[in-house]
C-alpha cells in the first residue's frame, strides 16, 4: 500500500536581503528553498584562492593562515585551490599581494527564504520509455551517480543513498574540509530534491527520473536552510575529487550575488567531467543575475506549471494557483535558461520516510539532473554533450508566457534510443559506479596526516581518509607502513583511520609513509605516498644556508619589490625553515612566507615610503628547527622613482650653534630644504630674521645638499640666547608649502 501522502505547509521564513549590491530582499512567491545573500559580507570571513600552479594547497594554506593570525576553516584542493578562513583586516592586503594568491573575496552568508515541499515524471514521458523500465518493481536501477548539493539527504526506503559528506559547518581537520558520512537532512529540501532525481521504482511512494540511481548527499546548507558560499565551494570541491565516480550534480539553490570562487569551482568541476543542473530561481525575473544559474557551464532550469502530467493545458490547478502547461508564475526566465521541467505541485520523498508536495525551480532542476544521469548511464559522459542532448531532445509542446520571446524546450526523455541507461540489480544492491558486477570499484584511500614535507617528532599519528561505494563507512581494512617496513592495521575513528606512530624508532631525516585500503571484495587501493621529515635531535643538525636571490646587489628598485630568499637545510624540508627579512639596517625583522611555486621565501616591500635615491640595505636570516641561524649576505639597493615629480618645497630641518668671540658671541643657523618627495633642493633663497637680542634680516641660498647657513650679528655676553625666524622660501619653479615645514624658528643658547 502506498504510504500516506501529505501536503507540507510551512510558514515562509523571514525574508532576508538577497542582493549583494543593492541590499533589497526579493520575495520568493514559489516558496521553495532558494538562497539569498545577506546585505553585506561577513566581517572577517574570506576565501583565499591560489594560483593554479600551487602544488600543496594544504601546507600553503596552513602557513599563510598561521603567519597572519587567521583561523583556518577549510582547504580547497580539487575544483579550486585555496582556503576559507577568518582573517584579521590588517592581514588582507599582504595576502592579496602574495605571489601564490590569485584573489581574495569576502565570504557571504546565504539563507533559505521560504519552503514548501512533488511528481512531473509523466509530463516528461519517463514512464513511456521502456528502457527506463518504470513498472513498480525494483528489479533494476540506473547505473549512475548523482550528487545532491543541498541540505543533505535523510534515510528513506525509497532512495538509494550511496554516501555523502557534510560541508555545512566546516572546520579543517588535517586538510579535509568536509566530514564524510554525516549528511543527514534535518530540513527536508535535499531529500525532496533527491526523490525527483532518483527515487526507486519499487511500487511505493514516488519514482524518480533515474530510478534507483546512486544518490550522494552533499550537505552544504544547515538544517535551518542557511549556509555560506565557502561551504558551497567546499561541496563542489568534494564532488570534483570524485569526478571519476559522480557524473551529475544538482544545485537547487542560488542567490542574486557574485562569487568568483564559486564560479571558478563550477568551471573546474565541469571540466573534470561532472554535469551540473541548476535552478533558475523563483523571483519572476530574468535569471541573468541569479548565481549559479547564470554560470555558463551549468544546465539552467526553469519551472513548468503542469497539474495532470499531460500536454494540452486543460487541467485545473491543484496545490497552488497557476495555468496548466505554462511557465510557472514564480519562475525566473530569460536567455540564460536552457530547458524547462515540471516544478509545480511536485510530489517527492521527504523526512521520516514520508512524502510531500512542493513547488519551485528547486523541484524542476532535479528532473533535469535525473535525465542527465540517464544519459551518463547510456554512455554519454561529457557534460557539454549531456547538456546539448537534453536541449535537442526536448519538445515545445507548452506555452511560454514569460514575455522574453525565447521558448526553451521542455525536458523529454521518451526517446529510448537516446535515453537507454545501463542498469544494476535492484532490491537494495547499489552496485558499482561503472559496473553491474558484485565486485564493484576499489576504495578511495588518501593519507591526511602527515602532510608532504611535514616535520615529525616523538609520538604522532598516521591518519588515512578512505571511502568505498559498497562498504559501509568505517568498514574498510586500512594498513600503513613507514619506509618499506611492516604493514600495520589502522583503527577507524569518527571520520578517519589512525595508527599511532613512534617516530623515535627512525633516524632523523626523510621517511616515506604509505597506506593501502582493501574492501570486502578484495579490491586494493594504494594511497599516494607522503614524504615526511623526522627530527628527534638524534643527529648533528647543521645550520641552514640563506641567500638573497632578488633583488640583486646594486639594483635600482621602485614600487612593490618582492624580496626572495633561497634558504635550505640538510635536516628541515623545503618550506619549513623560519626565514626573516629586514629592510634597512635599523628596520625590524619580518617573517617571509614560503612560495611553493618559486621554491623560495618571499616578503613584499613597498618602496613608496622611501625617498627617491635612498640607498637601502636588505638582510635575511634563516632559522632551522634546532634553532640554528644563518645570515645571508647583505644586499644594497637604491630606490629610484623615475616618474615622481616634486610639486613643492619645505623646511626639512633647522639646526643652530653658538660661536664664542671673546667678549661677544654669535649664532650660526643651518636651514635644510627638501621637496615633497623627500629630495634635497638647491638654489632655494631662504629669507628670515633675528628677532631676539638684536634685529637683522638674513638671506642665504641652498647648495647641492639642500642646505645653507646664516650668521647673526655679534651679541654681548649678557644676552643668553638669540632666535632666528623664517620669513619664506623662494624657488624658480617650486612653491613653498609652509604646512610641511618641520620648524620655522630656532633659539640658539649662548
Amino acid at each position: 500500500m502506498r504510504p500516506f501522502r501529505f501536503l507540507l505547509v510551512l510558514l515562509a521564513l523571514v525574508a532576508l536581503a538577497a542582493a549583494c549590491g543593492d541590499g533589497t530582499a526579493p520575495v520568493d512567491p514559489a516558496g521553495s528553498t532558494e538562497l539569498a545573500t545577506a546585505t553585506s559580507p561577513e566581517a572577517d570571513r574570506y576565501l583565499v584562492i591560489f594560483e593554479s600552479g600551487v602544488d600543496d594547497a594544504t601546507s600553503l594554506a596552513r602557513r599563510l593562515a598561521a603567519s597572519r593570525g587567521a583561523t583556518l576553516r577549510t582547504v580547497y584542493r580539487h575544483a579550486v585551490k585555496g582556503f576559507a578562513a577568518e582573517i584579521p583586516a590588517a592581514a588582507l592586503a599582504g595576502l592579496q599581494a602574495h605571489p601564490a594568491v590569485a584573489y581574495v573575496e569576502a565570504d557571504q552568508k546565504v539563507y533559505a527564504v521560504g519552503q514548501t515541499v512533488p511528481t512531473g515524471i509523466a509530463r516528461i514521458f519517463a514512464d513511456d520509455n521502456l528502457e527506463i523500465g518504470i513498472d513498480g518493481v525494483d528489479d533494476v536501477r540506473v547505473d549512475a551517480d548523482i550528487a545532491i548539493i543541498d541540505t543533505g539527504i535523510a534515510a528513506h526506503s525509497d532512495l538509494n543513498i550511496a554516501g555523502g559528506t557534510d560541508c555545512s559547518s566546516i572546520l579543517i581537520s588535517f586538510g579535509y574540509p568536509c566530514a564524510d558520512g554525516t549528511f543527514d537532512d534535518g530540513n527536508g529540501h535535499g531529500t525532496h530534491v533527491a526523490g525527483s532525481a532518483g527515487a526507486i521504482d519499487n511500487g511505493l511512494g514516488v519514482v524518480g527520473v533515474a530510478p534507483g540511481a546512486r544518490l550522494w548527499g552533499v550537505k552544504a546548507l544547515g538544517d535551518d536552510g542557511s549556509g555560506y558560499i565557502s561551504s558551497i565551494v567546499a561541496a563542489i570541491d568534494w564532488v570534483t575529487a570524485r569526478a571519476d565516480q559522480i557524473e551529475v550534480a544538482n544545485m537547487s539553490f542560488g542567490c542574486t550575488c557574485e562569487s568568483t570562487a564559486m564560479d571558478d569551482a563550477i568551471a573546474a568541476s565541469v571540466a573534470a567531467g561532472v554535469a551540473y543542473a541548476a535552478a533558475a530561481g523563483n523571483d519572476s525575473v530574468d535569471a541573468a543575475d541569479f548565481n549559479p544559474a547564470n554560470h555558463p557551464d551549468v544546465i539552467t532550469v526553469s519551472a513548468l506549471a503542469d497539474f495532470d502530467g499531460e500536454p494540452g493545458g486543460l487541467a485545473s490547478y491543484t496545490c497552488r494557483e497557476d495555468l496548466d502547461d505554462t511557465l510557472a508564475a514564480f519562475s525566473n526566465f530569460g536567455s540564460l535558461v536552457e530547458i524547462v521541467a515540471p516544478g509545480v505541485c511536485i510530489e517527492s520523498t521527504y523526512l521520516n520516510d514520508g512524502y510531500a508536495t512542493g513547488s519551485g525551480t528547486s523541484m524542476a532542476s532535479p528532473h533535469v539532473a535525473g535525465a542527465a544521469a540517464l544519459l551518463a548511464a547510456s554512455g554519454t559522459t561529457d557534460p557539454a554533450t549531456i547538456r546539448s542532448t537534453l536541449v535537442s531532445t526536448g519538445n515545445l509542446d507548452w506555452t511560454d508566457d514569460s514575455g522574453d520571446g525565447i521558448q526553451e524546450p521542455l525536458l523529454d526523455v521518451s526517446d529510448a534510443t537516446v535515453f537507454d541507461p545501463a542498469t544494476v540489480a535492484g532490491g537494495g544492491d547499489s552496485g558499482g559506479s561503472d559496473s553491474d558486477t558484485s565486485t564493484g570499484d576499489p576504495p578511495n584511500v588518501e593519507i591526511s596526516n602527515p602532510s608532504e614535507g611535514e616535520v615529525m617528532s616523538g609520538t604522532d599519528e598516521i591518519r588515512v581518509a578512505a571511502t568505498d561505494l559498497e562498504d559501509a563507512f568505517g568498514t574498510l581494512f586500512i594498513e600503513v607502513r613507514v619506509d618499506g617496513g611492516t604493514w600495520h592495521e589502522a583503527v577507524f575513528e569518527s571520520d578517519f583511520y589512525r595508527w599511532t606512530w613512534d617516530t623515535t624508532v627512525h633516524a632523523d631525516g626523510e621517511v616515506v609513509v604509505e597506506a593501502r585500503g582493501t574492501d570486502s571484495d578484495g579490491n586494493v587501493t594504494d594511497a599516494t605516498p607522503v614524504t615526511a621529515m623526522i627530527d628527534n635531535g638524534s643527529t648533528t643538525d647543521d645550520p641552514p644556508t640563506a641567500t638573497i636571490t632578488s633583488p640583486a646587489d646594486g639594483a635600482s628598485v621602485t614600487g612593490i619589490v618582492t624580496v626572495q630568499v633561497d634558504a635550505t637545510d640538510a635536516e628541515d624540508a623545503a618550506g619549513t625553515l623560519s626565514v626573516d627579512v629586514r629592510i634597512g639596517s635599523g628596520g625590524s625583522w619580518q617573517p617571509a612566507a614560503w612560495n611553493s611555486t618559486t621554491s623560495r621565501y618571499e616578503l613584499d616591500w613597498d618602496t613608496s615610503a622611501t625617498a627617491d635615491g635612498t640607498s637601502v640595505a636588505i638582510d635575511a636570516r634563516a632559522t632551522d628547527s634546532a634553532s640554528n641561524t644563518a645570515n645571508a649576505a647583505t644586499v644594497t639597493v637604491t630606490v629610484d622613482h623615475p616618474d615622481a615629480t616634486p610639486s613643492s618645497i619645505h623646511v626639512a630641518g633647522l639646526s643652530g650653534v653658538s660661536v664664542n668671540e671673546g667678549r661677544t658671541w654669535h649664532a650660526d643657523v643651518t636651514i635644510e630644504v627638501a621637496d615633497d618627495l623627500g629630495n634635497p633642493v638647491s638654489d632655494v633663497t631662504v629669507q628670515g630674521g633675528w628677532v631676539s637680542g638684536t634685529i637683522g634680516l638674513t638671506e642665504c641660498v641652498t647648495d647641492a645638499t639642500g642646505a645653507c647657513t646664516v650668521s647673526s650679528p655679534s651679541v654681548r655676553k649678557f644676552i643668553s640666547s638669540i632666535t632666528w625666524a623664517l620669513d619664506g622660501l623662494s624657488h624658480a619653479t617650486l612653491a613653498h608649502d609652509s604646512s610641511a615645514d618641520v620648524a620655522t624658528s630656532i633659539t640658539v643658547e649662548k
